[in-house]
């Protein structure tokens, strides 16, 4: 991990915060003080002035997502099952959200506890039963299969919460076709109001993931996407005999065994 303040160019590395694979988005401590990311088995955190890594918990799938909240807890999203909780001095693993086979759920993901550090938006996947899905409210307060079953909003890609800097309603901040909505939250009322609206385009996303965040003083970073690529036919000999495709986020191609 790299960490930049806002006001300045200079980039640091973080040492202690090496992992090797797939790495799923770090998150940070109410205070700025630690960030907390997934290793591959195992949920750190690391003091960003300096000091070694600690270990919180193992855990038995990729952490996708997580939330802080001022009282000590942790949660996480999981890629093999529901949230899961820890406390951020560590500890045993508890599960706060239970899929629900009804729904043909697999994966919980993307919390984001609200100002009252008991609730939380989160994110239920279900990719066989996409209309199942979608973004909905727990609590670390109920038993993991007492959880609300009222959806809050359809799929979407990246949803978090982000806080008003007054203490007020936020937004819901999520991906749609590209681009970043906010729509209005009441966290005290667990209520949306009036529609979505745009605060940028060609926003960059993998997966369930956005390339955004949010501050809590009214701050928003976030990372184009990947210019998209167009697949065309080329002969042995290098001369250009036609596009193939529409421009799209291609990462690979292959032909098949007889050549066409």
């Amino acid at each position: 991990l790299w960490i930049r303040a806002m006001d300045s160019l200079e980039v640091r590395s973080l040492p202690g915060s090496e992992a090797f694979g797939t790495v799923p988005p770090p998150f940070w401590s109410p205070d700025s003080r630690f960030v907390a990311f997934d290793t591959g088995g195992k949920l750190k955190k690391l003091d960003v002035s300096g000091g070694p890594s600690q270990t919180l918990c193992d855990l038995s799938s990729l952490a996708v997502g997580g939330s802080w909240n001022r009282d000590g807890d942790i949660i996480v999203g999981s890629t093999d099952g529901g949230l899961l909780r820890v406390r951020d001095t560590g500890g045993v693993v508890s599960p706060v959200t239970l899929l629900d086979p009804a729904r043909k759920e697999e994966f919980h993901l993307l919390p984001t506890f609200l100002p009252d550090g008991r609730h939380f938006v989160y994110l239920r996947v279900s990719p066989s039963a996409p209309e199942a899905g979608g973004v909905y409210i727990g609590t670390i307060d109920a038993k993991p299969g007492e959880q609300s079953s009222t959806r809050l909003l359809p799929y979407a890609v990246g949803v978090t919460y982000a806080p008003a800097p007054d203490s007020g309603p936020g937004h819901l901040l999520f991906i749609r076709e590209g681009a970043l909505l906010a729509q209005p939250f009441d966290p005290k009322q667990l209520a949306l109001s009036g529609n979505p609206v745009t605060v940028a385009v060609r926003v960059g996303s993998f997966r369930d993931g956005g390339f955004f965040s949010a501050s809590t003083n009214d701050r928003l970073i976030y990372r184009t996407a990947d210019t998209d690529f167009q697949l065309a036919w080329f002969d042995r000999q290098g001369t250009l005999s036609g596009r193939v495709s529409e421009p799209g986020g291609f990462l690979g191609a292959a032909l098949s065994p007889d050549g066409t």
